[in-house]
């Protein structure tokens, strides 16, 4: 139901099952260049939570030790909210 909000709401996106509609377009090509662009060092976020004592400069380590392109650090976008009509009556 939140991608049918988000199109509500007026964001640029498609539901669950209008997306499983254009599966057939993807491509393997597709699938490497999205990787290749998207996994990059300056683009990983993490959050690690738990007990740290002890770990955290071997996870330190671990995570840095990733053989990635440094790539771009992408923008996470902000939408402002703004009023919709009901989605469900």
């Amino acid at each position: 139901m939140w991608p049918r909000i988000q199109q509500a709401l007026g964001e640029d996106i498609l539901t669950y099952n209008q997306r499983l509609k254009t599966i057939a377009n993807i491509e393997l090509k597709d699938i490497k260049n999205h990787h290749k662009r998207t996994h990059t060092l300056k683009n990983m976020r993490f959050v690690v939570a738990g007990k740290m004592a002890g770990r955290k400069a071997a996870i330190k380590e671990h995570l840095e030790g990733w053989q990635l392109e440094t790539g771009e650090r992408f923008v996470i976008p902000r939408d402002e909210p703004r009023r919709a009509n009901p989605v469900l009556r």
